[in-house]
């Protein structure tokens, strides 16, 4: 049960974020061709999906909801985005990966931050992580830099791009 509220508490915050007109399509689009279009779909995972996405991307889903994204223009799909929630220190943050048709990571956005900035990765940072796939060492301290004093949030979000890439090979279409 408590568990339960800690994620209904994380997702209402991300709620009331979203509420305040961010635009994740804001996030995805710069990285496809012009005139894309952007399908959103919510669902929960299973627990033996949830587990199962665990279990291959090496790393703790705060939540069984999943918010995907395809990216597609007039004649085919160009790309995925995912949306996810990770609680780095006690605080939520809301990360897009953004994600080609062949596994790559395109691009990388915190959207939402509720740790001090000090601790936010700055753009350079989140760059380490373009082009980077399920196969490439996406650990902090190993195939990606740690960041000198923010080193729970390196982590987290390199965590993040593992499940992000997980869900995107199982549920793209």
């Amino acid at each position: 049960m408590r568990k339960s509220l800690c994620i209904a508490m994380m997702f209402l915050s991300v709620v009331a974020w979203a509420k305040e007109g961010v635009n994740i399509a804001d996030f995805i689009t710069p990285a496809f061709s012009h005139g894309v279009q952007i399908e959103k779909k919510q669902f929960r995972l299973s627990p033996k999906e949830l587990k199962s996405v665990q279990d291959a991307s090496h790393a703790t889903l705060d939540s069984d909801l999943v918010r995907f994204y395809t990216v597609k223009n007039k004649t085919s799909i160009e790309g995925y985005a995912v949306l996810v929630v990770k609680k780095i220190r006690t605080k939520n943050a809301a990360i897009v990966y953004v994600i080609d048709t062949n596994y790559h990571i395109k691009s990388t956005e915190i959207v939402y931050f509720a740790e001090p900035q000090e601790y936010k990765p700055s753009a350079n940072w989140l760059q380490t992580l373009q082009g980077k796939t399920q196969e490439d060492n996406l650990y902090a301290s190993k195939g990606i830099p740690v960041i000198s004093g923010a080193t729970l949030s390196s982590r987290a979000i390199s965590d993040a791009a593992r499940i992000a890439l997980v869900l995107v090979k199982r549920y793209a279409k």
